[in-house]
């Protein structure tokens, strides 16, 4: 007589799991798998190789016995002295009542994918095994510094801001021979732009992808979502609400010393001589060599 539990039936379910990639294992002394697919998981077998053990094997039995993974596993198709593994992962927003997930548990996940190739290729087994394998992970996206150099450039307009005053604002900023009353600043166009997306926000709210998540493509078709920072995988996008208005600041101190020297200055600092001003004055001439050297170079 079997018994059968709402978490026994929900982990039965494959289509639960993220189909996430395959790894290629050196096939163990007591493992003889088949040449068909079944549902097993390697040996956890010392290798020769205690990196390799300690990121592979050991999170595929301990992720596998806490229901986070499945695995089926065969023998490669292109070499039977390797074992090939096939791994689905269970998402951090799917079956949170059956499953407990904690952040040890995500750590052994973000060590796993490092070595999970995601080609569909090496997921039908017919991928060189010599070749290097297709990783999930983007590095360039971990920095602020790339998310901020990345970010496009503003392209406001008034369709689809609802309130007929935004909108009228929104139109009169985008129009460059429109003067903005009350403002005796003359406004270029991309301090425009970018007041005219501020509006924008502050009127019509919207909700943006978390920029920490990556899409990754399933060797099997379709999209998941995974956070290289904490290893979590998602079948479906955070959102969150973007912030209203915003803050129109320039870059402060770029130049600077190049628009308030004159002509003999900053040519007797090219030349490495100093000028009269520079004379009299040392603490002038020290610090606009300084910063004058470091905007022109």
């Amino acid at each position: 007589m079997s018994f059968r539990t709402p978490r026994l039936d929900f982990l039965k379910n494959l289509d639960n799991f993220l189909p996430l990639g395959t790894i290629v294992l050196p096939s163990g002394p007591l493992e003889n798998f088949a040449d068909q697919w079944e549902e097993s998981y390697p040996n956890l077998v010392r290798s020769d190789n205690p990196v390799v053990y300690e990121e592979t094997r050991r999170p595929i039995w301990t992720l596998g016995s806490r229901g986070i993974l499945r695995t089926f596993v065969r023998r490669h198709p292109l070499d039977h002295s390797q074992t090939q593994v096939r791994i689905y992962i269970l998402p951090a927003d799917v079956g949170r009542s059956y499953v407990e997930r904690n952040a040890r548990d995500w750590e052994s996940v973000r060590k796993l994918v490092e070595h999970v190739d995601v080609s569909k290729e090496a997921w039908e087994g017919a991928k060189d095994l010599n070749l290097p394998h297709q990783n999930c992970i983007s590095f360039d996206h971990d920095s602020l510094f790339y998310l901020f150099n990345t970010l496009p450039s503003p392209d406001p307009s008034a369709s689809g801001v609802t309130c007929p005053f935004s909108r009228h604002a929104v139109t009169t900023l985008l129009d460059e021979s429109e003067v903005i009353p009350g403002l005796q600043t003359t406004l270029y166009a991309y301090q425009r732009r970018s007041a005219a997306i501020m509006i924008r926000r502050e009127a019509e709210p919207t909700r943006a992808v978390d920029p920490r998540l990556e899409e990754v493509e399933r060797p099997t078709g379709g999209k998941s979502f995974y956070d290289s920072l904490t290893g979590v995988f998602y079948r479906h996008p955070r959102y969150y609400e973007e912030p209203k208005g915003g803050i129109l600041a320039e870059t402060m101190g770029l130049n600077l010393p190049i628009l308030t020297a004159d002509e003999d200055i900053l040519i007797g600092i090219r030349s490495g001589q100093d000028s009269d001003m520079s004379r009299s004055n040392p603490r002038v001439s020290r610090t606009l060599a300084s910063d004058t050297t470091s905007a022109l170079t």
